[in-house]
């Protein structure tokens, strides 16, 4: 796809909206106007007395436009938003597809939400979701929820307040719709990287509970995910959980969830041990419970296993437990995805979390003959909504991923009293989160309400490589004036 702008430079959204209409195609975007390409969309802004935009697409000989006046004066902000609008009209009418979420391409819908209530009132700020950024109604209600529950649990947090995150980038084996950076432990290179990658952690852990500490911040949740953690040994799984609490020693008896997510991981020796490290809440994730659809998802394991583990969790004493569940895998149907939701919600657990299937370049699903049925995942979710409010559920935080067929949603539901509060302040981005391990992404609030990042070496050999500048960049944190927790947030990103 050629992707011509002429009179602005408004790439970015532009682009993202053309992802949401043609899926898996290469974008080659220039600012000017080009004769050639079988698919050609030109979105154009004229500048001076009489200021306008349009939007074209050029396909097999068919073309489709859209035009518009721009008042004078017009803001940057509302400038973007229009060239935007009048490239999703025109996208609309020569797909015949509406995708629910409109105009919207950004990773956070909520916050979006929030902004515009504090700006405009909550009627009026669902009047400009569904008008002007062509959201439907039943996203722009669920947003409105979201955003709502999302204010409630943050309220909680005081100034002081931060969330941690510590990384444990290994898995029993790659599924096959996963695009993070997890390294399969069944490989030689792993079990040769982990017990350095353990040790490095621990330190890294230590240095940032002291960095938090001598910043006047403590630690409000705590949450390890990876990967999958419980892949490691349960002596592994105990030092990380103790250099936590030894670091973070105001988390004993806080929230502190560990991604349990591939089943076959768990015994009984690592429920133990987390149960007596004070963890309080576990994610064990089904994925699907058909093991027809789990066995093309590379996942590894069966339903029943998914059963065990769950019981034997209950049994060890965890009574917040999540489960995720993926809407659109391969070979999976709307029946059969309400039929696994059925069997969870037979488990009564207390968070359920609804995920739109993702076809990141990194996994091994991506453009392959099958993949990414973005109907069946729209299906599978409409559905899914319905049936986890009859049961008790409520949603209490929700983001987005790109390249999701359908531009669909993820959706945390939970029952009363069960929202994670971690999830919350990575959504929101109102709190300072410190981050530990490879591919970590530490987010730093300042008294101002900027949000800045550091990042952490992506892959484990380069972290446990180059770790003496991992701690360099640790180092480098110390002294800089740090807030716990916005009530405002950080930075609000376009759209």
């Amino acid at each position: 796809m050629i992707l011509c702008l002429i009179g602005h430079r408004y790439a970015y959204e532009t682009e993202n909206l053309c992802r949401v209409f043609f899926p898996g195609e290469k974008i080659h975007t220039i600012y000017c106007e080009s004769e050639s390409g079988d698919l050609r969309v030109v979105s154009r802004f004229c500048d001076g007395p009489s200021a306008a935009i349009s939007a074209e697409v050029l396909e097999g000989g068919r073309r489709t436009a859209e035009s518009g006046d721009v008042a004078p004066g017009t803001s940057n902000g509302e400038l973007e938003r229009l060239v935007c609008a009048a490239l999703y009209d025109c996208l609309v009418r020569h797909t015949g597809r509406k995708p629910p979420w409109g105009m919207l391409t950004g990773v956070r819908p909520t916050k979006l939400m929030a902004s515009l209530q504090t700006e405009l009132g909550e009627s009026a700020a669902k009047v400009y979701f569904i008008d002007r950024l062509r959201v439907s109604p039943e996203k722009t209600q669920l947003a409105a929820e979201v955003a709502a529950a999302e204010h409630s649990l943050a309220s909680v947090l005081r100034q002081n307040d931060c969330g941690v995150y510590i990384s444990v980038p290994f898995c029993p084996s790659r599924c096959s719709y996963c695009s993070f950076v997890s390294h399969s432990i069944t490989t030689g290179n792993a079990k040769k990287l982990l017990p350095a990658y353990i040790d490095n952690l621990c330190v890294e852990i230590t240095e940032t509970g002291d960095i938090a500490h001598n910043s006047g911040l403590q630690a409000a949740a705590l949450y390890i995910g990876g990967g999958t953690p419980t892949v490691l040994t349960a002596a592994q799984l105990d030092r990380v959980l103790t250099a936590a609490l030894d670091a973070f020693p105001e988390m004993r008896g806080g929230e502190m969830t560990v991604e349990a997510g591939r089943p076959d991981t768990l015994d009984a020796e690592k429920l133990d041990v987390m149960k007596r490290r004070g963890v309080t809440r576990l994610s064990i994730n089904p994925q699907s419970f058909s093991d027809d659809v789990l066995l093309k998802a590379g996942r590894g394991h069966s339903a029943r296993e998914t059963l065990l583990a769950y019981e034997a969790a209950r049994a060890a004493g965890f009574d917040n437990i999540n489960m995720d569940l993926i809407a659109g895998l391969p070979g999976d149907r709307p029946e059969g995805f309400m039929s696994s939701l059925e069997q969870t919600l037979a488990l009564s657990t207390s968070n359920i979390t609804v995920h739109a299937l993702a076809l990141k370049r990194a996994s091994r699903l991506a453009g392959t003959a099958g993949s990414g049925d973005g109907e069946a995942a729209q299906a599978m979710i409409a559905a899914s909504y319905p049936a986890l409010k009859k049961r008790g559920y409520e949603p209490y935080y929700m983001y987005r991923q790109s390249l999701s067929p359908g531009n669909l949603e993820n959706t945390g539901w939970c029952k009363k009293g069960f929202g994670c509060l971690y999830n919350v302040m990575m959504i929101r981005e109102c709190s300072t989160v410190f981050a530990c391990g490879a591919g970590a992404v530490t987010k730093l609030l300042d008294p101002d309400g900027r949000l800045s990042r550091v990042f952490n070496f992506k892959y484990p050999y380069e972290y446990n490589d180059r770790f003496g500048d991992i701690l360099q960049r640790k180092h480098s944190l110390r002294g800089i004036p740090l807030t716990g927790t916005s009530k405002a947030g950080g930075e609000l990103g376009a759209f």
